[in-house]
């Protein structure tokens, strides 16, 4: 039986699922509604993310496949130059995606399935999340990193205590 890797609530009733046989399961409520697998897609699924009737499936080998969401058609993929990978996150308007391997994180336009920025990072990554303009990312070394994307400005909070993960929701953060 596989087992669920990371799960998202895309918006109202509507869940994704990531699971260790490769494959992405989208639920209305209890209702599985499709099951997406890309059958060239190279290494275990890291992460998921649906934008409008798109769902994009990243795998730790940097492999990056686009599926409608309605059909489960499987209409565009690529592979990054970027391997190992172990967080994601996405912009809000889909656009832009966010992969890091703990020595960088790049930028993907999805638009043009191409890589167009890569920042070094100097410590391991515990989590990363876009909010607002912002990619948001927490290092091992208690450091959270606001970086606007559009105008490369950053904001560095060094806490002085082990900082075990964070979260954004209503123009706040909260800090474990």
């Amino acid at each position: 039986m596989p087992k669920i890797l990371n799960f998202e609530i895309a918006r109202e009733n509507l869940i994704i699922t990531s699971w260790s046989d490769n494959k992405v399961r989208i639920y209305n409520n209890h209702t599985l509604l499709n099951t997406l697998h890309d059958k060239k897609s190279e290494g275990d699924i890291l992460n998921s993310h649906i934008i409008n009737n798109s769902c994009f499936i990243i795998t730790k080998l940097g492999y990056i496949s686009f599926f409608n969401i309605n059909d489960s058609f499987c209409y565009k993929s690529f592979k990054t130059n970027l391997r190992n990978l172990n967080l994601s996150s996405i912009s809000d308007d889909g656009v832009l995606l966010f992969i890091s391997n703990n020595e960088f994180i790049q930028v993907i336009d999805l638009r043009r399935s191409k890589m167009i920025d890569s920042i070094k990072i100097e410590s391991f990554l515990v989590n990363m999340m876009f909010y607002k303009g912002n990619l948001f990312y927490l290092g091992f070394n208690s450091t959270l990193t606001k970086l606007n994307v559009y105008s490369k400005r950053s904001n560095i909070l060094t806490f002085d205590h082990m900082i075990v993960d964070f979260a954004i929701k209503n123009n706040k953060i909260a800090i474990l």
